[in-house]
């Protein structure tokens, strides 16, 4: 695990800043992807069904077998890349929206107007997964955390990082206690 926060740049870093806490989306972040190709699967044994085995049938399975497995490492790829780092100093969230998008934003803590959570539906419950929100004082936008295991935990973290920099003679955080929350 130290070596997996080890592998994270930390952008324009300070030689005092360092992770405290890096955030992936939840794993059921697959389920959309993964149905995608369950229906990829059912159009390709539908299809083998009517049409029986030959040429043409290989050909559609070569293609349906070659988007699914593209569905499915471009899923990947976009979740192991999507991070959300909370240092000593600041929230870094690095936004993968495809293989070649990525967007970074960066939020330190004294610019952190308010925090919230949101846990909505029952999936979300059950698997207890949500957002957190994090309101900036320049601005009316909100950075939000998505779709991240135990919000209430990572929102009162933050707040608690939050407090302490502003306070920082109670409890210093140290830097041996990281973790990699997936």
């Amino acid at each position: 695990m130290q070596d997996e926060l080890q592998d994270f740049d930390l952008p324009a870093e300070d030689k005092d800043e360092f992770i405290k806490i890096a955030i992936r989306t939840h794993f059921s972040y697959f389920f959309m992807p993964f149905s995608k190709v369950l229906v990829i699967l059912l159009f390709l044994i539908i299809f083998i069904l009517i049409f029986g085995f030959g040429n043409l049938s290989i050909i559609i399975f070569i293609l349906c077998l070659s988007v699914a497995i593209y569905v499915i490492y471009k899923e990947y790829f976009i979740w192991k890349n999507r991070v959300y780092l909370i240092t000593n100093k600041r929230v870094i969230c690095i936004y993968q929206k495809n293989f070649f998008d990525r967007k970074v934003t960066e939020l330190n803590f004294n610019k952190i107007l308010s925090t919230d959570y949101e846990i909505k539906g029952f999936i979300q419950h059950m698997l207890n997964f949500g957002n957190v929100g994090l309101r900036i004082a320049d601005s009316s936008q909100e950075i939000l955390l998505k779709n991240i295991s135990d919000p209430y935990k990572i929102q009162e973290y933050i707040i608690k990082l939050k407090n302490q920099k502003k306070n920082p003679s109670k409890n210093a955080p140290k830097k041996s206690k990281n973790y990699l929350i997936r």
